[in-house]
């Protein structure tokens, strides 16, 4: 099988992870072709040896084909210094080297910091307001049958662990926004992890909070609401 999709939770804002999870596909023999939020599709390759690294266009869409006007100029210049470009998710421009030796792409840091900025209030600040708001009316039906009765519903046991989740993305991100931004000034970018709740409890509880949905509205129900919140993001991004 030469094509492989891989998910993984990394924050928005973790290029130290992404570039470490994508130079350990590199290292087994896969090869980025494309990134959407958590998926990755990688092919097989014979490349002995390349690596990553990842710079962001404010301009910059979703798609391959928008690419802000001067991207081709950076490119060209980003050739010439062993890194090819290979895809972008949204304002993440994603290249590649084959040359150990290439210099690190960098962009100037506060501008780095005021994309990943716009880019999370933009699109993924919504989702975790959610996750937060869907705690509060999950928690409040659990107070309401815990009273009548001691049963607990699974489903809004799985909606309070997500929106736990969702509380401490917004917190996470916030602190690493304001550290981000007082060492741009200092000049220099301020890298840091995914949370560990974040990148091992969110597979988990989305898993459970799925066939939760399949128990309760049926397959074909269930497959309809993925399918609709898939293209919603998919519109959103």
């Amino acid at each position: 099988m030469n094509t492989r999709y891989c998910t993984r939770f990394y924050s928005a804002y973790d290029v130290k992870g992404i570039t470490e999870f994508l130079d350990r596909m590199a290292a087994k023999g896969w090869i980025l072709k494309s990134k959407s939020g958590i998926g990755y599709k990688f092919e097989k390759t014979d490349i002995p040896y390349f690596r990553y690294d990842i710079t962001f266009f404010a301009d910059a869409s979703k798609e391959n084909d928008y690419l802000p006007y001067g991207a081709d100029r950076y490119f060209e210049m980003a050739d010439a210094a062993g890194w090819h470009f290979v895809t972008n998710d949204n304002k993440m421009m994603i290249f590649i080297s084959e040359n150990p030796d290439a210099p690190q792409l960098e962009t100037e840091p506060t501008v780095k910091v005021d994309i990943i900025h716009n880019s999370y209030i933009h699109h993924y600040l919504f989702m975790d307001l959610i996750l937060v708001f869907n705690t509060w009316t999950a928690f409040a039906r659990m107070m309401d049958d815990h009273k009548s009765s001691l049963a607990i519903e699974l489903g809004d046991l799985m909606l309070c662990t997500a929106g736990v989740i969702g509380i401490i993305n917004i917190l996470s991100y916030f602190i690493w926004f304001l550290k981000a931004k007082k060492a741009a000034r200092e000049g220099w970018f301020y890298r840091t992890k995914t949370p560990i709740l974040e990148f091992y409890a969110m597979p988990v509880v989305f898993t459970v909070m799925v066939i939760s949905l399949m128990f309760n509205l049926g397959w074909k129900a269930s497959v309809f609401f993925i399918i609709v919140g898939i293209i919603a993001i998919k519109t959103a991004e």
